[in-house]
């Protein structure tokens, strides 16, 4: 059997996930096992030297997310994207987890958080990874279209929003084209790891991806409003203190990273050109923050509440100007039609 095989033969086992009920479920322990990871919605431990699982918190249709993941996973890894093996679900006490293979690598996050000197050549390589990415043309069906997703979150926001402000946000929404792109939904430096394949060479460092609960299809700039969302966005967000603890990064080094980035995934050097691609990133990142309004637990009633106060001010007003300035710039955006 072919890799092609082999990764195409993963996604129709992870198909048949729906029909599994929790009592056929295997069932281990996490007792005295370490915690390697958290994030918003799970917990990580290592289960032996090849295997880890993911612990998710209990939420409403958890076992639908779980099988959800485990789907995109296998779609993911049979397209071609680096990224760990999903193996099975399992029960974990009263809770449910995912099991993956372990990848020895850690999170470009950390990486540069000890050797700083190596932001040049990793910004690159991240940058450079997602056009690869954004050059997989996707099977029908074999991923969500994030534009619904973005939808449904938008319909969320319902009791906190006027009606006229919710066809606004789906105005934006509507202005972005389909696409067939493989889009990862969540690519940041806590999602993207380093392996190195020769400790010492920078030139053979390899990233792999994690976290593919987002994975989708559709326009590229989704995925780059995710990094300049938890990049340069904060910078101009938020003070530096805040930055230094959520991110691990000092400002100086998330604007490095961001203008490395931004250059070589829009493969300009042209200094007007970059300016307006920051400028539509800008206006569509408002967007995607308030898409996570509702969903993001590191959100406050007071972050809301300001949110909303800002955008009724500045951002909904010009929401109308801001898909006519760059309906051109994003219909020309993309490698996959």
């Amino acid at each position: 059997m072919t890799l092609k095989e082999t990764r195409e033969h993963e996604v129709a086992k992870s198909d048949r996930l729906d029909t599994v009920t929790a009592v056929q479920l295997k069932e281990i322990s996490i007792d005295g096992l370490t915690c390697i990871g958290k994030g918003q919605n799970s917990v990580v431990y290592r289960l032996d030297q090849d295997t880890i699982v993911k612990l998710y918190k209990p939420c409403p249709q958890l076992m639908r997310q779980i099988s959800m993941e485990k789907r995109n996973a296998d779609a993911a890894y049979a397209l071609g994207v680096p990224t760990a093996r999903a193996l099975e679900i399992v029960r974990v006490g009263e809770n449910y987890g995912l099991m993956f293979e372990y990848l020895e690598a850690p999170s470009l996050r950390n990486v540069i958080a000890k050797e700083p000197n190596r932001l040049p050549d990793l910004a690159i390589k991240s940058a450079e990874l997602l056009r690869r990415l954004h050059s997989l043309n996707v099977p029908k069906d074999a991923f969500p279209k994030i534009s619904d997703c973005y939808r449904e979150r938008v319909a969320g926001l319902a009791d906190l929003l006027t009606p006229a402000e919710i066809n606004l946000l789906n105005e934006m929404i509507d202005s972005i084209p389909e696409r067939k792109t493989y889009i990862h939904g969540d690519y940041h430096r806590g999602n993207i790891m380093v392996r190195r394949k020769e400790p010492g060479h920078s030139a053979e460092d390899e990233l792999l991806l994690i976290d593919m609960s987002d994975s989708s299809m559709g326009h590229p700039i989704y995925d780059v409003l995710g990094t300049y969302m938890l990049g340069i966005n904060l910078v101009k967000t938020f003070p530096p203190d805040f930055i230094a603890k959520f991110i691990g990064w000092d400002t100086e080094t998330i604007v490095s990273a961001w203008n490395l980035f931004k250059r070589t995934y829009f493969q300009t050097e042209d200094k007007g050109e970059l300016a307006e691609i920051e400028a539509m990133l800008e206006a569509y990142c408002q967007l995607r923050w308030l898409t996570f309004l509702k969903i993001a637990p590191a959100v406050t009633e007071d972050m809301r509440k300001k949110s909303i106060e800002e955008a009724r001010k500045s951002f909904f007003p010009m929401i109308r100007t801001h898909i006519e300035r760059f309906k051109g710039r994003i219909e020309a955006m993309g490698c996959v039609q």
